[in-house]
């Protein structure tokens, strides 16, 4: 039923989504329409496939059990409720990957090993109830994340794992998933399945206190960020 409504909700906003540019030229090796409320080889853990979509709600999660290093992809998809959502890929459990935050701007953070390496951000806001294309593009050390055809994130990680593409969301969060189009490295063992993981990013919650010392003797303080809102910081000086 939750479901319904939010089709609902969506319906009545939908922006119109060209399937233009680099996407359409753009040869795929992997497509997902979720027609099937199965679909293979997905992992689904509260989310649901309902007309044509993946349903991500409320702290729901999905991974394409797929290990990827480098690729190319393009989802179609829209936020439909305004808490927390995110994309992940290359994502292996606790060793981390890269997240993509989705809200009133677009936030992406690396964890590597449970250890954040950075976080980035770009002031475009993702409204509820528009349906965009996200972009993904990795090329070696060279990552893109892109909205609509419109670049807004590039990264340079040459030391990042391979790993599976996801969504996640918390309470409040929601994603509509229409389509999934992804392109892999036929040189890399893409192919191979592994085991799905369950392990969200690092949220200020989950965090423990580590002491330092205190700032003398060049430990310095510890400093953590809440990788969903970077507005919020938590200091310590031990």
């Amino acid at each position: 039923m939750r479901r319904k409504l939010v089709i609902a909700a969506v319906a009545g906003g939908l922006a119109a989504v060209l399937a233009a540019g680099p996407a359409a030229s753009q040869a795929w090796d992997f497509e997902e329409t979720f027609d099937t409320p199965a679909p293979d080889p997905w992992f689904l853990d509260g989310a649901e496939v309902e007309d044509g979509r993946l349903w991500v709600l409320d702290g729901d999660h999905a991974y394409l059990v797929v290990e990827m290093t480098d690729f190319a992809a393009d989802i179609h998809l829209s936020r439909v409720e305004p808490g927390p959502a995110l994309i992940v890929y290359r994502w292996r459990g606790p060793d981390g990957g890269v997240a993509i935050g989705l809200g009133d701007q677009l936030d992406v953070w690396v964890e590597v090993s449970g250890e954040p390496l950075g976080q980035h951000t770009a002031p475009f806001p993702v409204p509820v109830g528009e349906e965009f294309i996200l972009s993904i593009r990795v090329d070696g050390a060279a990552h893109t994340i892109s909205i609509d055809d419109r670049d807004l994130v590039t990264l340079d990680l040459p030391d990042l794992h391979g790993g599976q593409l996801g969504f996640i969301t918390e309470p409040g969060g929601g994603l509509a998933i229409h389509s999934v189009r992804a392109s892999f490295d036929t040189a890399e063992p893409v192919a191979t399945t592994v085991a799905p993981t369950t392990t969200r990013p690092s949220a200020a919650g989950d965090l423990a206190w580590v002491r330092t010392g205190g700032p003398l003797g060049g430990l310095g303080y510890d400093i953590r960020m809440r990788p969903d809102d970077p507005d919020v910081m938590l200091v310590s000086d031990g």
